[in-house]
């Protein structure tokens, strides 16, 4: 019963604090830790964080709803970059900053400090998406982010099981290492995909084409992400590469046929909420954890040998390395691609400085970090000793993880402002208004072929079938421009009044529902419509209907 109240009131946090955000200038994963710090001190909440469980729960559902949303085009046309990020960014990251925080603290040990980069080497998805939420991120930009975030848990994750290995044996092979790290993606990128073609195969065979109950399908979809994820483990593979490479894939194997969009919109509904709850979740118990590792920060510091000053500093020097790595790999990777444009002859691209900061402030830690923390073992024996690696290790990330998300909160918006973006979003509304003229040009030329056959069919009410088609041609010509300016103001006064209509009914709808004159189940059905109409005529895609 208490597990049951507890994840309610997590739940009612998460769902608050998305209110909230809307009125307090605060990015929304910062709002949630300082939820989650409230009902840990003062109320006194406890949440113990088991690190295989929290992967396990939260990690491939979210990870799977980011494949699925992602650009697949952006993400071919970035994968150099993404995959250059992902896995060799990880692996310098993990060098440098082991070496870094070695030479600043000696007492620290090599393959504790090769851990600690380790679990602080990959970006957070979450994280990520949420500290971008309100800055004016550019589209390539954004996308490769959210590439990279998508795959570099993998590669950290395997970097930290060799560091463990280093701490439990007391030795090192970067053969080994390699080999398990290509081994390891390869195979999770298989299991995935393989996972996402059975699935799609299946349940086509089991529900067939309809698009009359699509609960079933919807709640396969979120089992497949875990199968993927526990399928990989089990074998030894990346079950979070697994979990995102389903998501990837699924979409692209025809799940959804063009008619079926009620399955489609509940699936994309279902999964937002889905995707809601967990974000919001991650970082409540993120918060949840900080008051416990801020008490017991002093002992533990104290038994690693360090003053206050100096795991201050340390954490400092973490954080500031972190940054100066990324930047540096940012840095150097665009030099080498500029010069390698210039030597084909293409146009070289100036990019400005503040936007390799800003690809280096986005490079936020999360969750997922502290969960890799806690794997860290109990103690390490060195030298001098037994060192206290976990104890040590979570209050170091904790301590990290909060300077960069408020790094990237604060610097993100004062770097990207005024920026001329190399990419425009101009762009992509240009080529959405060329696609939609396009399909506007298909649908005219059917409505035509439509009319002639039907005059040839029938003579029967000869003036309503051209009336007919007039009206919905006006409609698909306002798209390709062969509207005047009187025909274009007639479409937007009919649209009008069609909405005040449409605010009617709503009003209308509401009273009879609150005199229970109709049920629940008629009157959400009905409203639903009522919302799907309003959107499409107010020319916004309706909620869910992305996919």
């Amino acid at each position: 019963m208490h597990t049951v109240s507890l994840s309610l009131i997590l739940l009612a946090v998460v769902a608050l604090t998305n209110g909230f955000v809307r009125a307090i200038p605060v990015p929304l994963p910062l709002l949630q830790i300082f939820a989650g710090a409230l009902l840990a001190w003062p109320i006194g909440m406890h949440v113990e964080l088991e690190p295989e469980l929290f992967l396990l729960l939260f990690i491939p559902p979210l990870l799977f709803v980011d494949g699925w949303r992602i650009p697949k085009r952006d993400f071919r046309r970035f994968r150099r970059t993404i995959l250059l990020m992902a896995f060799g960014l990880v692996i310098f990251t993990v060098f440098g900053l082991g070496l870094l925080a070695h030479a600043f603290v000696p007492s620290l040990p090599l393959p504790f400090a090769f851990a600690l980069a380790s679990a602080l080497s990959p970006t957070d998805a979450v994280a990520v998406a949420g500290i971008t939420g309100r800055a004016r991120v550019p589209r390539a930009l954004m996308h490769i982010l959210q590439g990279e975030a998508l795959m570099n848990d993998a590669s950290g994750l395997v970097c930290l099981r060799v560091a463990i290995a280093a701490i439990a044996t007391g030795t090192f092979s970067l053969v080994s290492a390699s080999t398990s790290l290509v081994v390891v993606a390869v195979g999770g990128v298989a299991i995935g995909t393989a996972a996402a073609w059975v699935f799609a195969r299946a349940q086509r065979f089991v529900f067939g084409a309809s698009d009359d109950a699509p609960e079933g399908r919807i709640l396969l979809v979120l089992v497949l992400p875990y199968v993927a994820y526990l399928v990989a483990e089990h074998v030894h593979c990346s079950g979070i590469l697994a979990a995102a490479a389903a998501g990837m894939v699924l979409p692209r194997l025809g799940i959804f046929e063009v008619g079926e969009r009620v399955a489609r919109r509940q699936t994309m509904t279902v999964l937002g909420a889905l995707e809601l709850a967990l974000n919001g979740l991650v970082f409540v118990l993120l918060g949840l954890q900080l008051p416990e590792i801020a008490v017991h920060g002093p002992s533990v510091i104290a038994s690693a040998g360090l003053s206050g000053r100096q795991a201050a500093v340390l954490v400092f020097v973490i954080g500031a390395g972190l940054f100066a790595l990324r930047f540096a790999w940012v840095w150097v990777s665009m030099r080498v691609t500029l010069y390698r444009r210039a030597t084909r002859g293409a146009p070289v691209v100036k990019i400005p400085l503040r936007l390799l900061v800003a690809t280096a402030l986005a490079g936020v830690r999360g969750a997922v970090s502290l969960a890799a923390a806690l794997t860290i073992p109990a103690v390490m024996t060195t030298a001098h000793g037994e060192y206290p690696a976990r104890a040590v290790g979570v209050y170091l990330a904790a301590a990290v993880i909060v300077m960069s998300l408020l790094a990237g909160s604060i610097g993100l918006p004062l770097v990207l402002r005024g920026i001329e973006l190399p990419e425009d979003t101009s762009k992509h509304a240009a080529d959405l208004a060329n696609l939609r003229a396009m399909l506007a040009e298909a649908a005219i030329s059917a409505l035509e072929r439509e009319r002639e056959a039907r005059e040839v069919a029938s003579s029967e009410h000869p003036e309503q079938m051209a009336e007919a088609v007039a009206l919905i041609l006006d409609h698909y010509r306002t798209r390709v421009g062969e509207q005047d300016h009187a025909e274009v103001a007639r479409e937007a006064l009919l649209r009008d009044l069609r909405l005040v209509g449409l605010g009617a009914e709503r009003a209308r709808l509401q009273t009879l529902w609150e005199k229970r004159e109709v049920d629940d189940v008629l009157y959400r059905e009905a409203l639903h419509g009522l919302d799907v109409t309003e959107e499409a005529l107010a020319g916004r895609p309706a909620h869910g209907a992305h996919g």
